[in-house]
């Protein structure tokens, strides 16, 4: 391996435990601020956690103490954030893989069996490219933005939580200029997609907004997928986004399709039995073509296995086609999961942590002897 080709994967390596880091240490930070002046832990419940956790890892309790108090019972089986970025999330993504393929650019041509989001045109490494990938020039990539009605600019990687969503219209007068000028800001590669046309009982919980679901997938030894939680993820008020960081409220969805009684939102004290805006009662509200969604996932993970564990955000387009946003390879988040649902992997989490750290290999090899 050359010295540049050696430098670039250190400097790759390098920069994504970085970002692990500083998303650990602002996890937190986060969990001690939301949790001060809750209760804290009976005796009890650290005996439940130390009793379960042990055999693992050590931890301290805030996550368990954030998770109680939003999820509004304790569970020893919460899954704490760092576990699961320095353990669960390593063990089962390859994070040098993700630092690539996580790229929404490839994401058409990674599963190209998966409907998705109109592109329009697409910027990568410094290469305009049109929508049948075939390399342009930035002024041609200009003409193809400028009679759309209204176009989405997103950073291809890196981006989250709705801050790198730039939505630009015609109506403006200004679409050209304004695209340029956002163009020029972003130093990552870029997708420009057109948006998404929602299901009509969707639009009913937030109009303004593509209300999404998270799913979160893991693809098992056996080759077999399983979907462990499913959140959906609304906008509120005008809000074209509709995720929890930029004030959009999320709701867990039962395996049969159905939301929970109980709304979030990343405020203090944000539970919410109705949509903040619209006013519709979460419990019960049916999601459309949910089976239909949880078939597309299952179909896609197959075809990606170093990433067995993944975080999709999907829509679901007007005539009940799930639509691919976007798929998280690497460090998806557990937050609006086990808020929502509770822990994560429910009652296969003892499985999970065996096979993570290694116990299974220890009693196979204890059964040898």
């Amino acid at each position: 391996m050359s010295i540049t080709k050696t430098m670039d994967k250190i400097y790759e390596s390098t920069k994504w435990k970085i970002r692990k880091v500083a998303r650990i240490r602002s996890q937190k930070k986060f969990l001690k601020s939301k949790i001060v002046g809750a209760p804290g832990l009976t005796e009890n419940q650290i005996s439940q956690i130390k009793k379960f956790w042990d055999p693992y890892c050590k931890f301290s309790y805030e996550s368990h103490i954030y998770y109680t108090l939003k999820f509004g019972e304790f569970r020893p089986e919460f899954i704490p954030n760092a576990v699961f970025m320095n353990y669960i999330d390593k063990y089962y993504n390859n994070a040098k893989k993700a630092v690539v393929l996580e790229n929404k650019c490839y994401f058409k041509k990674m599963f190209p069996n998966v409907k998705q989001p109109d592109t329009v045109c697409y910027r990568m490494n410094g290469f305009w490219y049109t929508p049948e990938n075939e390399i342009t020039t930035f002024e041609n990539a200009v003409e193809l933005i400028k009679d759309e009605p209204t176009i989405i600019v997103k950073q291809a990687i890196g981006s989250s939580g709705g801050h790198d969503v730039n939505f630009l219209d015609k109506s403006s007068g200004r679409l050209t200029q304004e695209f340029k000028s956002c163009v020029a800001k972003i130093n990552e590669d870029i997708i420009v997609q057109r948006p998404i046309r929602q299901h009509a009982i969707l639009s009913q919980l937030n109009s303004s907004s593509v209300n999404s679901l998270r799913v979160v997938s893991l693809l098992h030894k056996d080759g077999t997928v399983k979907v462990y939680s499913v959140v959906l993820r609304m906008g509120v008020g005008g809000m074209r986004v509709d995720n929890e960081s930029s004030g959009g409220v999320n709701c867990g969805v039962t395996p049969d399709g159905k939301l929970r009684a109980e709304g979030h939102t990343k405020s203090a004290g944000g539970i919410h039995k109705t949509h903040p805006t619209t006013g519709i009662v979460f419990k019960d509200f049916e999601i459309p073509y949910f089976d239909k969604v949880m078939e597309t996932v299952k179909a896609a993970h197959i075809t990606i296995p170093h990433f067995r564990l993944v975080s999709w955000d999907f829509a679901i387009g007007e005539d009940g086609t799930p639509i691919m946003i976007e798929a998280n390879l690497n460090g998806g988040g557990i937050n609006i999961n086990q808020v929502n649902n509770g822990p994560i992997f429910g009652e296969d989490t003892k499985m999970i942590l065996d096979e993570v750290f290694g116990k299974d290999k220890i009693a196979l090899s204890k059964n040898a002897h």
